[in-house]
């Protein structure tokens, strides 16, 4: 898990947050039922094809 969610972590019990993921880690959260994916880095279009297309919900809010 490590390597596909790196950081992983429960901050409460409906939010969880973590480093980059790889793309069957958006796969793992997808199926753990995840429904929203916030992209602090700002918007990525192959990260949004992946999310959507996983039926996740992709928003972007650069922090930079």
């Amino acid at each position: 898990m490590r390597k596909n969610l790196p950081n992983f972590g429960e901050a409460t019990t409906t939010l969880y947050r973590g480093g980059q993921p790889s793309e069957r880690g958006f796969r793992m959260l997808a199926k753990m039922g995840i429904n929203i994916v916030v992209d602090l880095r700002g918007s990525r279009d192959s990260e949004r094809k992946i999310v959507t297309h996983l039926g996740m919900q992709y928003v972007a809010l650069p922090w930079h």
